[in-house]
């Protein structure tokens, strides 16, 4: 299946499944970017095509540092 994407003001493909893939991992689309696959009327955010969503990279939360202890004094 192909898709187009609205890049910089502009629809811009057909792209393929890999092409999109690729776009994600390179940071050129993200998960908000608006896609339409080829031949349907609607579209769509490329976290919510299949296959594509798991491509989304979700940033990791990190965990606070652990508190240091207080030293009585004395």
């Amino acid at each position: 299946m192909n898709f187009y994407i609205y890049y910089n003001e502009e629809v811009v493909g057909p792209y393929t499944f890999e092409q999109m893939q690729e776009m994600l991992e390179s940071g050129l689309l993200t998960a908000d970017s608006m896609a339409i696959p080829e031949g349907e009327s609607d579209w769509v955010t490329v976290s919510s095509i299949e296959g594509l969503d798991s491509a989304v990279s979700t940033p990791v939360a990190k965990s606070p540092a652990p508190a240091k202890k207080a030293v009585a004094s004395g």
